[in-house]
């Protein structure tokens, strides 16, 4: 097969990767309510057509169904985020979810493997020094904190993207008006993916540094259908609020604390003035990043057409 015939299978693959499976003809009567049905599943009590006597194979899948390996649905979810990742996650938010993992456990379980493997391999974490200086001291708490727990690190930088992704991206060819629960669903997936892409870099001692910008570029891509500028640019400005959005919650923190000390006027009118800029800043980027999105749009949609897979919008 040559490779660009090979690509191209892949491609219709991360598009389409399966079918559902063949309706069962045969008529069944269900060993758990006696209901007779023809299907795959009883429709009185959900029990599975053939579902009988008890096999080692069954003992197995019971066992690991506590991690959600026993009905496939992790390794299943794992190895299409990892091949798929924006068309798996448009598929789970249209609906697509009887053979997918949830994001939130899935991310719990991620972290488990992720911490095992630290605690045997012994990765060294960043030496970060402490500080005294109360204008810093909270920044190498956050950076330590974030350096020592992974998962909730990765966790709580996807939850400051929520907000940037839903007015960034909220006019796209492809899930133009999606809400704030499905912008918050993608950041769960993102998070998982973060850790991942943390745990080979870890493993392979930095060189694999590049796959982060990597996923959340095609991820994007393939979620919201914009071209790679439109989603590029639409990403850098949804890191720059997102990390303004963690700056100005710890240098808020930071005068709250100096203030508290010191209740003169001058603490208090400097706090809100700090406040009222970075709020004006970021505001002010997402409003920005708002209506370009919703000016390029326009311009790239008529009544009568809309983007297409083949056709990406800027």
């Amino acid at each position: 097969m040559k490779p660009k015939e090979a690509y191209h299978r892949f491609r219709d693959w991360q598009r389409r990767p399966s079918t559902p499976p063949q309706m069962e003809l045969q008529e069944h009567q269900c060993p758990n309510c006696g209901h007779t049905y023809t299907g795959n599943y009883c429709p009185n009590c959900g029990q599975t057509a053939g579902d009988k006597r008890i096999t080692w194979r069954m003992v197995g899948l019971n066992i690991m169904d506590v991690w959600g390996i026993g009905s496939r649905s992790l390794p299943h979810t794992l190895w299409h985020l990892l091949l798929r990742p924006g068309y798996f996650i448009s598929d789970y938010l249209d609906g697509h979810r009887r053979s997918s993992y949830s994001p939130a456990n899935m991310l719990f379980i991620v972290a488990i493997f992720y911490s095992l493997i630290n605690h045997f391999v012994g990765w060294e974490q960043p030496i970060v020094q402490s500080s005294t200086d109360s204008e810093l001291f909270l920044f190498y708490t956050a950076i330590k904190w974030l350096s020592v727990h992974p998962a909730w690190g990765m966790l709580t930088i996807s939850t400051f993207l929520v907000l940037p992704t839903y007015f960034l991206f909220h006019f796209a060819p492809r899930r133009p008006g999606h809400s704030l629960p499905e912008s918050a669903t993608i950041q769960l997936f993102m998070s998982t993916l973060m850790l991942i892409t943390t745990l080979f870099n870890n493993l392979f001692h930095g060189w694999t540094f590049w796959l982060l910008p990597f996923y959340y570029l095609v991820t994007y891509h393939q979620i919201f259908n914009y071209n790679w500028w439109g989603t590029i640019w639409r990403l850098v400005l949804g890191f720059i609020i997102a990390f303004s959005l963690i700056v100005f919650i710890i240098t808020v923190s930071v005068m709250v604390e100096n203030a508290r000390k010191d209740l003169s006027l001058a603490n208090i009118a400097g706090l809100s003035f700090v406040i009222l800029i970075f709020l004006a800043l970021l505001i002010g980027l997402l409003a920005l990043g708002y209506f370009i999105s919703k000016h390029t749009s326009k311009h790239r949609q008529t009544p009568s057409t809309a983007p297409t897979e083949a056709s990406p919008a800027e």
